[in-house]
């Protein structure tokens, strides 16, 4: 996924709670979720990062945490 691209949010929706919550997906269907869900946090990072500067600075501070790259896993 580009910037530009649309973001099915029900989609996206699904992709989490099939990753998380549901039962436990086979190795290679977590992989192909992982691989979906990377794409949308590359697609949602610079709308986010956007608008950080509206704000509230506690907001600003999850923010900054939650986006981290660093919170991602290994790839």
């Amino acid at each position: 996924m580009d910037d530009g691209a649309e973001v099915d949010n029900r989609r996206m929706r699904d992709a989490c709670k099939r990753a998380l919550w549901n039962p436990p997906p086979s190795a290679k269907e977590m992989e192909e979720l992982s691989a979906e869900l990377e794409g949308y946090v590359g697609t949602l990072g610079p709308r986010l990062a956007a608008l950080v500067p509206r704000m509230s600075e506690n907001m600003q501070s999850l923010t900054a945490v939650v986006a981290s790259p660093s919170r991602r896993g290994p790839r």
